[in-house]
């Protein structure tokens, strides 16, 4: 009788060779086993061999351990790694979710694991409904009287508008809206959520503004490197978040109309799946979130041109390992991750960084007061005066009550010599060339936040700035949040 064990998205098999994927003593295959480790290797788990055969010295030189990753080799069993030369018995100590199983030696293997559907996963509509006041609280925060950036709150409630009105993706229709006027009470705001000043033909080069260009009801980006297709994901997690592989191939179609770069789409990936774990409640954690974009990456097949993204992500994970705290972290994140345009760098940042938040939303992103940086504006906002954003940066109180600037001055050399040279892979310049790319642009303030507090609000709730958040929200739409958010759990999606 299969033996049937629970795990959340992503677990590590160590798995014995001798009486378990082969038959003990030999290099004939067990029965099952390469129906198993295909099995656990397509659902994205990880493998680890562990054997007692060794290189050198070993009982059996047939069975050496050279010759044995040689057979695997042939036989074409994908693991991660092997460790050998170890003794009996072997002892696990885990701190939790460690599942042991006492293989009967040279027994088939008919273990079923895998997420079963014995587990519901029973999504909470209130935590929809705070991630959209939280961002489009965000939105006037950051923008001020003149609500400077509205994009990423007006495209998400367009995305799901489209979501539910055509029961699913409908392409056409998600073009389509992104061109029309969003009918947001805010009158300067034109298609995608752009202010109209800025719709001057040929003076922007934006996802949105080629689309805008493009005449093709079916359009598709060629290009987009940026993280526009991040900030708008929470209708597609709440969505298909019930069924993984569904979400993953929903965001990564609804990304492709505006942003065709890998990185792009699987910035938008990595924040449905981190919306994922809230909403549907399926207590991950960050490391289960690095597994989740792991088995993603395999369901797309983009395993060779994820290495890069995947490293950034794995960068931010071990931040979070360090637990610094939300200032530290933060600053730890800017640094290493960044806070830019590209999709690897914000959604990294602020997604990880929701790992790590403390529950003050109005600590970390001051009001616009003054939007020209000067001396004097520093002055007065180290002096104590109002904390500040200014053209893309941010002077916030620090634990030990002094004033922090966060700025491009906090990157890391690596990392913009990382970014740079990522950036001339992608668009083909000579590695030799030494002019720095990619970091001549103001920080992404605004998006940075929108994604971290959105998930936040739906991680911890918003009961600080809940009355200004809904305040905030109704000055854009009259839309009923709360019966959007739950119309989004419960309508059936056709991906």
């Amino acid at each position: 009788m299969p033996v049937d064990y629970l795990l959340i998205e992503v677990a590590t098999f160590f798995l014995d060779l001798d009486g378990v994927i082969f038959k003990h003593g030999t290099m004939e295959v067990n029965e099952n086993a390469l129906k198993f480790l295909n099995k656990i290797k397509k659902d994205g788990h990880q493998i680890v061999f562990t054997t007692a055969r060794k290189k050198i010295n070993n009982n059996v030189p047939s069975l050496a351990l050279d010759f044995t990753i040689k057979v695997l080799k042939d036989l074409e069993i994908q693991y991660d790694s092997i460790l050998g030369d170890m003794s009996s018995p072997r002892i696990v100590i885990n701190d939790e979710g460690a599942f042991a199983v006492n293989h009967k030696t040279n027994s088939p293997l008919n273990y079923n694991f895998g997420q079963t559907k014995q587990k519901k996963l029973i999504p909470n509509p209130s935590k929809v409904y705070n991630s959209l006041l939280a961002m489009a609280w965000t939105s006037a925060r950051h923008g001020g009287e003149d609500w400077e950036d509205a994009d990423e709150y007006i495209q998400t409630i367009l995305i799901a508008r489209s979501l539910l009105r055509c029961k699913g993706i409908d392409h056409i229709d998600i073009v389509k809206s992104f061109r029309s006027n969003p009918n947001a009470k805010i009158s300067h705001f034109g298609p995608g959520g752009l202010k109209l000043s800025q719709l001057k033909p040929g003076e922007r080069t934006g996802a949105i503004y080629k689309l805008l260009e493009s005449d093709e009801n079916e359009y598709i980006a060629v290009d987009g490197i940026t993280d526009g297709a991040a900030m708008r994901t929470l209708p597609l997690a709440a969505a298909f978040g019930d069924d993984f592989n569904k979400l993953v191939l929903a965001t990564n179609r609804t990304s492709r109309i505006t942003h065709a770069s890998i990185e792009a789409r699987l910035a938008a990936i990595l924040v449905a799946l981190r919306f994922r774990q809230i909403i549907f409640n399926t207590d991950g954690n960050h490391k289960n979130l690095i597994g989740s974009m792991l088995r993603a990456v395999e369901l797309l097949g983009a395993k060779k041109h994820s290495i890069f993204f995947l490293n950034r992500c794995k960068l931010a994970a071990n931040i979070i390992d360090s637990k610094l705290g939300t200032e530290k972290t933060l600053l730890a994140l800017i640094a290493n991750i960044g806070m830019k345009h590209f999709a690897w760098s914000t959604p990294i940042a602020a997604v990880f960084w929701s790992y790590a938040f403390d529950k003050d939303f109005t600590r970390w992103l001051p009001p616009r007061s003054n939007r020209i940086g000067d001396d004097k504006t520093i002055t007065n906002a180290i002096s104590g005066n109002e904390y500040i954003t200014y053209n893309g940066e941010l002077i916030i109180k620090g634990d030990d009550g002094t004033s922090i600037k966060l700025s491009r001055d906090l990157y890391s050399k690596k990392l913009i010599l990382s970014d740079s040279a990522h950036f001339k892979r992608i668009h083909k310049i000579n590695p030799e060339n030494t002019k720095i790319f990619g970091n001549d642009r103001a920080m992404d303030v605004d998006t940075f936040f929108s994604i971290a507090y959105s998930l936040c609000a739906a991680d911890v709730g918003i009961e600080t700035i809940v009355d200004e958040a809904k305040e905030k929200a109704n000055l854009i739409y009259d839309y009923d949040l709360m019966q959007i958010s739950r119309n989004l759990l419960q309508t059936d999606m056709r991906c």
